[in-house]
């Protein structure tokens, strides 16, 4: 039996190479969008993401199993809300990049915790309301509002990044009633379904080098999956959560070596006040809970 502290380092440990793996598809991503419309990317990968739904399905009790859902309207509106992110997220990276496009998304975790308030009756503090106030002014900061067509890119991967972060919340809430696997087959199953008459009518055979790019772009994404979710069973989330922004800064080291992109100083400025503000309200976090932990073993 492993100690906790080795439990704990593993569990940290897998989450970042989940990071670095959603980063990698990403970059794979912008790349093949160079020569293959969004459509057919994101149908390639949600198909390529069905049939791995479908084994691992049948691998855990059967299709007609996981295809049952105790809430199929709440699968059904995280699904559909987990695509108009992809979207939203696929056009940003190809106007702002990988850099700029993450920057923004790292509001994410303020989004979650202002949405657990309303839809899971989750208590905030002023300490973290204020954290989340302080995070929305940098991503201003990033997003720059004006007349331009790359200001309005950026309202649109802001709106991904709420998106983002409703889906997460909505996967709690789905997460109660329905297993692992049904989750999984929903969002790839819906998605796959939306995207694909987009990604037909878009069609471009691809070539030996376009194979490999699909290929790669959905196992660099799944392994990103898998790491994330076994990291989430070894470690706390609450410890886990300062991680996710491996995933921004990998992303901005690929966007800077490989794509020639960089960061403008105010830009970059209101990146550190998001990710400054998330930290916290992560540590917030991990501090309520350890105190809770606390407080049940003195009962």
């Amino acid at each position: 039996m492993s100690a906790p502290g080795h439990s704990n380092t593993t569990g940290i440990l897998l989450f970042c190479l989940g990071m670095v793996g959603f980063a990698t598809g990403d970059s794979i991503l912008k790349y093949a969008m160079r020569t293959y419309a969004l459509e057919q990317a994101m149908m390639v990968r949600l198909g390529l993401f069905v049939i791995i739904a479908l084994v691992i399905a049948q691998m855990r009790g059967g299709i007609t199993r996981a295809f049952r859902s105790g809430r199929p309207w709440l699968q059904l509106a995280r699904s559909s809300v987990l695509v108009v992110d992809s979207i939203a997220f696929s056009v940003s990276l190809g106007f702002i990049g990988l850099s700029g496009t993450h920057a923004i998304y790292a509001t994410i975790p303020l989004f979650v915790t202002a949405l657990a308030v309303p839809l899971l009756g989750e208590k905030v503090g002023w300490r973290r309301w204020s954290a989340v106030g302080v995070g929305f002014l940098g991503a201003l900061v990033v997003i720059q509002p004006g007349a331009g067509v790359l200001d309005t890119v950026s309202l649109l991967a802001l709106a991904g990044a709420f998106c983002s972060s409703f889906y997460s919340i909505l996967t709690r809430m789905a997460s109660r009633t329905d297993a692992l696997e049904t989750s999984f087959f929903y969002v790839a199953l819906v998605g796959f379904l939306v995207i694909a008459p987009f990604g037909l009518w878009k069609w471009r055979t691809p070539d030996l080098e376009g194979f490999a790019l699909f290929a790669g772009m959905t196992v660099a994404s799944l392994l990103g999956h898998l790491c994330v979710i076994r990291g989430l069973t070894l470690t706390e989330a609450t410890v886990l959560q300062p991680f996710q922004y491996v995933l921004l800064a990998t992303a901005t080291t690929y966007g800077v070596l490989l794509y020639g992109e960089h960061l403008e100083p105010l830009k970059a400025v209101g990146t550190v006040i998001v990710v400054a503000s998330g930290l916290y309200v992560a540590w917030r976090e991990y501090v309520l809970s350890r105190k809770a932990r606390l407080a049940d073993q003195h009962t």
